[in-house]
């Protein structure tokens, strides 16, 4: 579990990883022919191949029909003649059928080999691969390198560029007729929400846009780690951070679904302020007139999270949580400059076994942690945090022991005058209210009530 962390006048972002965790079946059937390449022995064998896509997101994503919408697919096929795998051939798909909102089934026509094979599947993409055409005996890193796509200050929201890959280390022949093969896939691009819902102060967010964003991003990934996840960016050469794209209307203090980026590399840290890729938050400050911008850097206090990086198919939150003055007079002078004035919770949503879901996945209820730990002293405002991810309609907190037992009746609020416990929809934020004298920790237990589900929140008053 990833701990919670705040930042103050400062940077905030919550990453969350965009998991795309779906799963392709692919029924292999036909009638099989031949050809020869090369060196490579190939039987006189043609095989249809009918692939379905299952794209199923944890639910509290709120996945939306464009994110797992495939209009086109192309296979790109790689064949292992003992010098590593080196491009052959391509194949378009064939009897392309959308069954529902989250299945796309299609065929292909592969040819029977006898050596290694490893096929790239590659969806909403067709231009980028006819507009740098792979050729045969390329590899796999040189293949990568040249299908990239273009950024614009218009963005993208819909036919996101999904990749993934299959390996054959047997070949490709006619006993994977009727087989089911498991597959995952990846999106090329990563999705920012934003939200000042649990402001405290009066603010009202009217757009959202970035800054110094790719002008360029890469189809598939040089690397990943299993199931699929990345831990760097793969840029193209060619791209430069130039792009910033348009303001995006916000109504209701909320952004989901609506401000998807390509990857971006982190800067130095001597060059943080100008360099990296940011959003600007613009809106009205204690009910003013005048609209001020506010700057947010993906900055999530993680290892491995250096600020300025975006990874694909990651899910990033922004989740504000206080606004203490007025902003920049225009978004551009808040990108570039610090940020200030903002207090946001930031979290990494990836440790997916606290999620717990309810009355046959109707309803979902995901807290991004258990444990929260506060300084000795009392502080103001919220030190420590956990966000809330749910449909539930009403969920409750109250006092607890060690063994889960209530403990007073639920509340809002819960304070026992050294700690306050709030809660809202969308996180339970922390602080105590008076000092921890003692140099131990002082341990307490708020019991979580959501539906049937019963969770015990752990807070660490640490000592002195």
């Amino acid at each position: 579990m990833i701990s919670i962390s705040q930042y103050r006048s400062g940077t905030v972002s919550k990453v969350r990883l965009l998991l795309l965790v779906s799963s392709i079946l692919a029924i292999l059937a036909g009638i099989l022919s031949s050809c020869s390449e090369d060196d490579t022995t190939i039987d006189t064998n043609l095989s249809n191949v009918k692939v379905q896509f299952y794209a199923n997101n944890l639910s509290f994503l709120k996945q939306t029909s464009e994110e797992s919408q495939i209009t086109e697919i192309q296979t790109l096929i790689f064949i292992d003649n003992g010098d590593g795998y080196k491009y052959s051939y391509s194949v378009p798909a064939a009897s392309l059928n959308a069954v529902d909102s989250l299945t796309t089934s299609f065929d292909i026509t592969l040819y029977t080999v006898t050596n290694p094979v490893k096929i790239y599947i590659i969806a909403n993409s067709d231009n980028a691969i006819s507009n740098n055409t792979p050729l045969v005996g390329e590899t796999e890193a040189q293949v990568k390198q040249k299908i990239i796509q273009s950024f614009s200050s218009t963005g993208i929201s819909a036919n996101f560029p999904i990749w993934c890959e299959y390996l054959l280390p047997s070949g490709i022949s006619s006993s994977l007729n009727n087989n089911i093969i498991q597959l995952k896939i990846l999106r090329a691009i990563a999705r920012v929400d934003i939200s000042v819902e649990d402001v405290e102060s009066s603010f009202s967010m009217t757009s959202i846009q970035a800054f110094r964003v790719n002008s360029q991003f890469q189809i598939t990934p040089n690397a990943y780690s299993n199931p699929l996840l990345v831990s760097e960016p793969s840029i193209p050469s060619t791209s430069t951070t130039t792009i910033n794209t348009n303001p995006i209307i916000i109504a209701n203090n909320t952004s989901e679904s609506q401000l998807y980026l390509p990857e971006s590399a982190a800067p130095s840290v001597a060059n943080q302020t100008s360099d990296a890729t940011c959003v600007v938050v613009g809106g009205r400050y204690n009910n003013s007139d005048d609209i001020t911008y506010y700057r947010l850097d993906f900055a999530p206090d993680i290892a491995g999270y250096p600020l300025g990086q975006i990874l694909r198919n990651h899910h990033y939150t922004f989740n504000v949580i206080d606004i203490t003055a007025a902003g920049w007079p225009t978004p551009e002078e808040a990108a570039r400059n610090r940020s200030t004035n903002i207090q946001a919770a930031i979290q990494d949503w990836e440790d997916v076994g606290a999620n717990v879901g309810l009355g046959g996945n109707t309803y979902y209820f995901q807290i991004s942690t258990r444990e929260i730990t506060i300084p000795s002293i009392a502080t103001p405002n919220a030190s420590g945090f956990s966000l809330v991810a749910t449909n539930v309609p009403i969920y409750t907190i109250r006092w607890s022991d060690a063994a889960g037992n209530p403990l007073g009746e639920p509340a809002d609020v819960l304070n026992d005058g050294v700690i306050r416990v709030l809660k809202t929809r969308n996180l339970i934020a922390v602080n105590a209210v008076a000092n921890n004298p003692s140099p131990s920790t002082v341990l307490r237990y708020v019991l979580i009530e959501a539906d049937r589900v019963r969770i015990l929140l752990k807070i660490y008053h640490l000592g002195t």
